[in-house]
């Protein structure tokens, strides 16, 4: 997401705001453990030079909120206002089982925040009930992602292509899309199906053998992202049954390929995605459910190809990075009249 806000930023017209990027992270847990002091006193040293106005802090759960939440407290000592931007499908969870510390730290960090962002209506509920940021400091800015160029409908796979991508992982619902691909009525249909992303990939491959699918299931693993764009604009169906997310980029990117998502009610899926209008929402953990909706794609072209359309306007209407950075710079105004009036 911050790698394509910095695009769009840089391929916009000159803005008002000056931005510096600050990685906090690496893949890497150990790389990111030895670096993070380094980098925690790189920070500290911009924040006491007088030049940062306001900093614009993203968070997920666990190691994500303690981090961050040392950059917070920097800000807070010297006086920057800061804005916070929640992201991962996790976080309900990491609060309720939190204990006295991660509550303390996760209420420290929130609470004393100028602008709390969330990528949708349900995150908006989760920090004004959960977490207790009053209404009038939290917004609504979800994800967007770069449009696509136009596809043509003959550079279509045949037969139709599901693709799958993100985390090879039990969360992103990959063992209940098996599951549904293996249903005898779905097998005995004309189709293909790539899998793309890190994770188990020996657990995954050796499960579609197992289903004795591996002639129509393809999981390469890691892709860059030029190929799974690529596989985007050949592909049919988006299929992404997670368990847990907030906004996934991978279902806005394949919104603006006009593929056609089938996905489950989690996070804020439920407000990119209207069932049976721009795709189609079945319940998580479902695999029937699943396989129902596939094979009523598979079996009707058209409505495979309505929903497709109708998820492609969805995301020009709403999703697309050109209109992002307004969206942003607009929230930072906001946050920096607030300041300069108190």
């Amino acid at each position: 997401m911050m790698q394509y806000l910095r695009t769009a930023i840089e391929t916009q017209p000159q803005s008002l705001w000056d931005f510096e990027f600050f990685v906090t992270h690496d893949p890497s847990l150990l790389r990111s453990m030895l670096a993070f002091p380094r980098r925690l006193r790189r920070f500290a040293a911009r924040c006491a030079s007088g030049e940062v106005q306001l900093c614009h802090i993203n968070v997920a759960s666990r190691g994500s909120t303690f981090r961050k939440a040392c950059y917070a407290a920097i800000c807070r000592k010297h006086g920057i206002p800061y804005v916070l931007h929640l992201h991962g499908g996790g976080y309900p969870e990491f609060l309720a089982h939190g204990n006295r510390l991660t509550r303390a730290t996760i209420n420290r960090l929130f609470l004393s925040a100028a602008r709390v962002l969330v990528l949708g209506a349900t995150w908006l509920a989760f920090v004004r009930d959960r977490v207790g940021v009053p209404p009038e400091r939290i917004a609504i800015l979800p994800n967007a992602v770069p449009a696509c160029a136009e596809s043509q409908e003959a550079e279509r796979a045949h037969p139709p292509l599901i693709v799958f991508a993100g985390l090879m992982h039990r969360s992103k619902g990959l063992d209940t899309l098996l599951e549904a691909l293996g249903q005898p009525d779905v097998r005995s249909l004309s189709w293909r199906a790539t899998l793309v992303g890190g994770g188990d990939l020996a657990g995954y491959r050796t499960r579609i053998a197992q289903l004795g699918l591996g002639d129509r299931i393809q999981a390469p693993g890691w892709t860059p992202p030029e190929q799974v764009r690529s596989l985007f604009a050949r592909a049919t169906i988006f299929a992404l049954p997670s368990l847990i997310e907030n906004l996934p980029l991978a279902l806005l990117e394949a919104m603006s390929y006009g593929l056609c998502p089938v996905v489950t009610p989690v996070g804020a899926i439920p407000e990119v995605v209207c069932h049976g209008v721009s795709g189609l929402i079945v319940p998580a953990g479902d695999s029937r459910a699943l396989a129902d909706a596939l094979r009523t794609l598979l079996g009707n072209p058209l409505l495979m190809y309505r929903l497709g359309q109708a998820a492609r306007d969805r995301f020009r209407e709403s999703y697309d990075i050109a209109d992002y950075v307004t969206r942003l710079t607009d929230q930072y105004g906001l946050v920096m009249a607030r300041s300069q009036a108190n």
